[in-house]
C-alpha cells in the first residue's frame, strides 16, 4: 500500500491567542493548527490564519 499519496501537505498556519500571544505552526487543515496549538499553549485562540503551503522538498 502506497502511503506517501494518503497524507496531506502540510501548511503554515499563524495562531493569535486573545491575550495578544501568537504561534506558527505546520498542519494539514486549520482544525489540526488550532489543536495543536491548544497542546503547545493552553488558552482561548481567537484567530487561525493560513500563511502558505510548505513544499515537500
Amino acid at each position: 500500500m502506497n502511503t506517501s499519496s494518503s497524507r496531506k501537505p502540510k501548511s503554515l498556519f499563524r495562531i493569535t491567542y486573545r491575550d495578544g500571544a501568537t504561534l506558527t505552526t505546520t498542519a494539514a487543515t486549520s482544525v489540526l493548527a488550532g489543536a495543536q496549538a491548544e497542546r503547545q499553549r493552553p488558552g482561548a485562540i481567537k484567530s487561525i490564519k493560513f500563511l502558505k503551503k510548505v513544499s515537500h522538498g
